[in-house]
């Protein structure tokens, strides 16, 4: 019988969140359980319950266009400094946006009065957005190439007041990266955003850094 040291893997990342949406179809992403939530909460919708699991039952979706509060949700990780990995699904290119949101304290009004960091997909660019109390700030931004209803890997990595984005084009993998980002820096829940019907994710995981 082998024996399996615990101490050999005591320095390696810890995944805190991993969902694959997996559910039945149409519940809301608020009464969804992930894979793995350490903290128990579960995806908070705080302006409505306008995400929820698909009609495949294998992934998440904007159920409502911005503004109808769909634009952001969020879940308790325990942990500021993160990797987040997500494939995420646009359904056109006309001012659609789906991105990853950190470090986020809701004002429980609308997320644009909210405060956290985004890193956002809009038309043929990558962008780390600084939200602050309803005013969007853009922080760096990378051009893309990408194609409607076509399903794209993201990860972003927050270390300290250092947030570096990566996006899988059409071609290659583009980044771009901000190193003063102070804002909510301690800051635990992180989470998606999407602006219009039909966005959706179809994979989401933080891993502590």
């Amino acid at each position: 019988m082998m024996i399996i040291n615990p101490y050999r893997y005591a320095g390696l990342p810890a995944i805190r969140v991993n969902d694959t949406f997996t559910d039945t179809a149409l519940t809301a992403l608020a009464s969804h359980a992930p894979d793995v939530d350490v903290i128990g909460t579960g995806w908070e919708t705080p302006y409505s319950q306008g995400w929820r699991i698909a009609a495949s039952g294998t992934r998440a979706e904007a159920s409502a266009t911005w503004p109808a509060e769909s634009h952001h949700t969020v879940i308790d990780s325990g942990a500021s400094d993160v990797t987040i990995e997500a494939n995420v699904n646009f359904w056109n290119n006309a001012g659609q946006i789906s991105g990853i949101i950190l470090r986020s304290i809701p004002d429980g009004g609308t997320p644009d009065n909210s405060t956290f960091w985004e890193v956002e997909i809009y038309m043929n660019a990558m962008r780390i957005v600084e939200w602050n109390a309803g005013t969007a700030t853009d922080r760096a931004s990378v051009v893309l190439s990408r194609s409607d209803q076509s399903e794209y890997a993201m990860k972003v990595v927050a270390s300290g007041t250092t947030i570096t984005a990566y996006f899988t084009d059409n071609v290659n993998e583009k980044t771009c990266s901000y190193s003063s980002a102070t804002l909510n820096q301690t800051v635990t829940k992180h989470g998606m955003s999407a602006n219009k019907a039909g966005n959706y994710f179809e994979y989401y995981k933080i891993t502590a850094t």
